[in-house]
């Protein structure tokens, strides 16, 4: 999304799973991670764990900044959900708006999946995401003018004309720079919907890819009860494949998948 040095580093991280009905839109301030969340951590500590494959550091490190977008706020709003949508911006020049801002899910297909024929939005078939910018990453968005389609095409412009396309940056984001794509799995509410699970167990090797066809486990979301009985499973299609002996979960099991 930006060269924020926060994002994501995996190809696929959790899905949320939407509830059809979802509570009204809340008008709050902005919440950025507090502090004691190892955030930011050292640009130059995070490098070594990485060279040195310290997988048990890495994960602690995501763990402590999911642990921290995750704090609420006095009415239950995770601070995550206070950050800048990217119609705030990249909205055109002008005075910033003014007042309370509002909890708005601007959800879209995304784009690697427009082109794929899906129904968009369709329970157990297809995704819906937003993306969301923190603070820092919507002032330097702002400030360098990269809202603006000629202002990147003037940075684009400096350059060289025989510079790859890989040595072409904007301006450097700031290390406290952190930018979030969300991606929910709509579940129908009238009937069991399947969701897959990745148990980092792949079917094809990582030069193939694994879309989300290939996992080899999933779930029957039953969003019409809020508990289901432990142990209970049925047969499910997913992707046009029957999945029997399938587990089923209720609404108040989404954590533990």
């Amino acid at each position: 999304m930006t060269n924020a040095r926060h994002t994501g580093s995996r190809a696929m991280g959790p899905i949320l799973v939407l509830l059809i009905s979802t509570p009204g839109f809340a008008q709050t301030g902005y919440f950025g991670i507090p502090d004691g969340f190892d955030y930011p951590a050292d640009k130059a500590t995070l490098e070594n764990f990485r060279n040195t494959e310290n997988l048990s550091a890495l994960r602690k490190h995501s763990w402590m900044l999911f642990a921290g977008m995750t704090q609420t706020t006095a009415d239950g709003t995770p601070f995550w959900e206070t950050w800048y949508r990217a119609s705030e911006a990249f909205r055109p020049a002008g005075p910033t708006p003014q007042g309370p801002r509002r909890i708005v899910r601007e959800f879209s297909t995304p784009v690697q999946l427009q082109q794929t024929g899906l129904e968009p939005h369709a329970p157990g078939a297809s995704t819906m995401s937003f993306v969301l910018f923190n603070q820092e990453t919507y002032d330097h968005i702002r400030t360098n003018g990269l809202y603006q389609k000629s202002k990147l095409q003037n940075i684009n412009a400096s350059f060289p004309v025989a510079t790859p396309w890989d040595k072409r940056k904007v301006p450097d984001f700031p290390a406290r720079a952190m930018s979030i794509k969300t991606i929910w799995w709509p579940a129908a509410g009238d009937r069991a919907t399947p969701l897959p699970i990745w148990d980092n167990d792949p079917a094809n090797p990582a030069s193939q890819g694994n879309p989300w066809n290939t996992w080899k486990r999933v779930v029957a979301v039953d969003m019409m009860r809020q508990q289901v009985p432990a142990g209970e499973t049925m047969t499910i299609s997913f992707g046009g494949i029957s999945r029997p002996g399938s587990r089923v979960i209720g609404r108040d099991r989404y954590a533990d998948l």
